[in-house]
């Protein structure tokens, strides 16, 4: 079945007559049908959702006045002409129409008291413009894009300082990708829902999962309990999502739920060994800031992790540009803020972190290519706003202006003295000597 056949389908039968199986077999292998019928779907949806218009008053007294105008006039009949003398009638037909005559009076009787009761409608005005309804559309709750809900949990992530932190982040960055998954699921691209899915199992068994071995003993039960629950919630509603979706999609989200209930299953059992998980090749941003924040999580190297923060500000710094380009100004000032914090936690206090514990200064080199790094962020975002046209250069204005004490943060992290062996400085002099 081809593309127009189907289309014709979509737009003359109803929507809850059931799918043929020519039609349904093209949906589930034609991603372009199935957003048409996705969006069809919609469409009834909202117009259903639409107030009726009132009946105009005006429509109602024009009724009553045509009404008036129909009621019948009695004519006088024209003279007959002369003509030859008839004979009599029968009997039974002259009483026929003295009947027939009997019912016409009471029916026009009747319908003389029922125009007599008819209600009283003032007449419209002539001044007065006719009423136009208008129908006011329903706001939308805008919903950020994911790629800044996911550098809001890295910048997070940069800032945790213990296992229980760094769980509860990896756990909110699985639930956005869910909610991004579902609801391209339901209006689409529902092409991306793949990528999602292995974003998900990344999160869940390299970000979950790892860091339930890091959790202190004291509290490892009621962590991993609350987990869980949470997982097989999760599960759960994906599952409930599945059957008011198309079989090809719900077969999409299928692994995504069986991720969750995979290790639901494998913490109640008290397992700990985790799968192999395939890596991604993906150069996008939302794989990319993904890959980072798993890397920062699993980095014990302050200078390591202030590396991986320092090349996250480069992905922020060149997706700021992406949205700004696009007059997405909401996305861009969360961005900015979310870039600012990164700078702060992620690579001034990991460099101070990273020189406390160079007691020689042989790491200097390291630090300063950070440092390089993190001001060719700073550099791409300056000369973007250079050249860009007003409407895209007040928002790059603004996110350099809100991320500038993150930026300083960064340059000044790790230029201290340190914390290190006294006999280690540079201005260290025993007691007694003379420095010359």
């Amino acid at each position: 079945m081809k593309c127009g056949a189907v289309e014709h389908w979509l737009l003359t039968e109803r929507s809850d007559t059931p799918l043929p199986m020519a039609v349904r077999t093209h949906l589930a292998e034609c991603t372009a049908c199935l957003l048409r019928r996705q969006a069809l779907l919609d469409l009834e949806r909202l117009t259903k959702r639409l107030p009726l218009p009132p009946s105009p008053p005006q429509i109602k007294a024009r009724l009553w006045e045509r009404l008036d105008r129909s009621d019948p006039v009695i004519t006088p009949a024209p003279a007959a002409a002369p003509h030859r003398r008839r004979r009599a009638r029968p009997r039974h037909t002259r009483l026929v129409a003295i009947a027939t005559v009997a019912c016409l009076l009471i029916g026009v009787g009747l319908m003389i008291g029922r125009l007599s009761k008819r209600p009283q409608t003032p007449e419209p005005e002539p001044s007065k413009a006719p009423e136009v309804v208008r129908v006011v559309p329903i706001p939308k709750k805008a919903v950020k894009p994911l790629v800044v809900r996911l550098a809001d949990q890295n910048s997070q992530l940069a800032a945790a300082s213990n296992a229980t932190q760094r769980l509860d982040v990896f756990k909110r960055m699985a639930e956005e990708i869910e909610t991004d998954a579902l609801a391209k699921a339901r209006s689409g691209p529902v092409d991306e829902i793949s990528r999602l899915v292995q974003l998900h199992q990344m999160v869940v068994y390299s970000g979950i999962a790892a860091r339930t071995s890091e959790l202190p003993d004291s509290d490892k039960a009621v962590i991993l309990n609350q987990l869980t629950r949470s997982l097989t919630s999760s599960a759960a509603r994906i599952e409930r999502e599945n059957t008011t979706l198309l079989p090809a999609v719900a077969d999409m989200l299928k692994p995504m739920a069986a991720t969750c209930r995979t290790l639901a299953s494998d913490l109640v059992n008290g397992k700990t060994t985790l799968p192999a998980v395939s890596p991604i090749f993906d150069d996008a941003a939302l794989a990319q800031l993904v890959k980072n924040s798993l890397r920062l999580a699993n980095e014990k190297d302050p200078l390591k992790r202030a590396e991986v923060s320092a090349e996250t500000a480069g992905l922020l710094s060149q997706t700021i540009i992406l949205f700004s380009a696009s007059g997405d100004t909401e996305s861009v000032d969360g961005l900015g803020t979310h870039l600012s914090t990164l700078m702060e936690s992620g690579v001034g206090d990991n460099l101070d972190r990273a020189a406390s514990d160079d007691w020689t200064g042989d790491r200097k080199g390291e630090m300063d290519l950070v440092r390089q790094r993190v001001d060719l962020a700073r550099q791409v975002l300056e000369k973007n706003l250079a050249q860009a046209p007003p409407e895209s250069a007040m928002g790059l204005q603004r996110v350099l202006e809100v991320s500038k004490p993150g930026w300083d943060r960064a340059f000044k992290g790790g230029k201290g003295k340190g914390k290190g062996p006294p006999m280690f400085k540079q201005d260290f002099m025993p007691k007694g000597r003379d420095k010359n």
